[in-house]
């Protein structure tokens, strides 16, 4: 993808995905770089570019040689998910171990995007092998079978789905709406990994608001603010626009990862798979920085 094909799709995202009052002088500042042609000029990370600067999504101000080699620099994963999906925590660990074993943690950005298994689970939740066996149609041998098969994947990958008896499936839409509030902190990853931890190896019930507090608190977030989130409509629609426009790009199951705003993997991948896909993108990205 050249620069300028980068920077249109950087706009599209701004407008759909950044605060309104951020979208203004990002926008002004793209429609510049791609109507005078200067992004397909520019031969090297920041060369010929006019210096100008702009706020982040964190509010801090940012250069043009910056932002755009952020852009072209890293790979961009983004990550469809819920933090009551055992598929989903298996695959980011496999994900998570290629990356350090590439040692391209620096190279890599990754944002997460709500989806919720059960978006119409009641508040009291539903025992996760009657849950299994209604809505798959299993028996509950075969849900016992499955859930102790996910178990071994997880040790595997070195992530501990503890599934005990009487454990609950339960509605998610609060965690999403603090993981929003996480990501524009910056701690969206810290607290998407800390929500998964404390449902599938703490027995903890993440559609309470008293154990939602305190994992706020965990990962150094506003709890008072991270709380006031949940009442906030506004917060609460957002949600449900973002899952409502994954829908609409076809996405019905989870992990899907959007690699590079250009493709879909979709499903816990083996490690071999993610190295293989880790690789292609390094690859594409060196090609554009020559």
């Amino acid at each position: 993808m050249s620069l300028k094909e980068t920077l249109t799709a950087m706009k599209q995202e701004s407008i759909a995905t950044k605060p309104p009052e951020l979208v203004g002088p990002l926008l002004e500042e793209t429609d510049t770089l791609v109507r005078t042609g200067i992004a397909d000029k520019a031969i090297k990370i920041g060369e010929a570019l006019p210096e100008f600067t702009l706020p982040d999504v964190k509010g801090s101000m940012v250069s043009s040689k910056e932002l755009l080699k952020n852009m072209t620099d890293k790979i961009k994963l983004d990550i469809l998910s819920d933090v009551v999906c055992p598929w989903c925590i298996i695959g980011y660990k496999r994900l998570e171990s290629v990356i350090l074993q590439m040692g391209i943690e620096d190279r890599v950005e990754i944002e997460w995007h709500p989806f919720e298994l059960n978006p119409h689970m009641p508040p009291e939740g539903e025992e996760i092998v009657g849950h299994m066996s209604g809505k798959y149609g299993m028996t509950r041998a075969v849900s016992l079978q499955n859930l102790g098969n996910m178990a071994q994947l997880g040790e595997e990958a070195g992530f501990k789905l503890d599934f005990f008896d009487g454990m609950k499936m339960v509605n998610t839409r609060d965690v999403h709406i603090l993981l929003d509030y996480a990501k524009s902190h910056g701690l969206q990853t810290q607290l998407k990994l800390r929500l998964f931890e404390a449902f599938f190896s703490e027995r903890k019930d993440v559609s309470d608001r008293k154990v939602l507090a305190g994992e706020l608190d965990a990962v150094g977030l506003d709890v008072e603010k991270g709380l006031a989130a949940l009442k906030d409509e506004g917060a609460r629609e957002r949600i449900q626009i973002q899952e409502n426009y994954w829908l609409g790009m076809g996405i019905s199951s989870v992990p899907t990862m959007v690699l590079n705003q250009s493709g879909f993997l979709r499903g816990a991948q083996g490690i071999d798979t993610y190295k293989m896909v880790l690789t292609g993108l390094m690859n594409k990205k060196e090609k554009i920085l020559m």
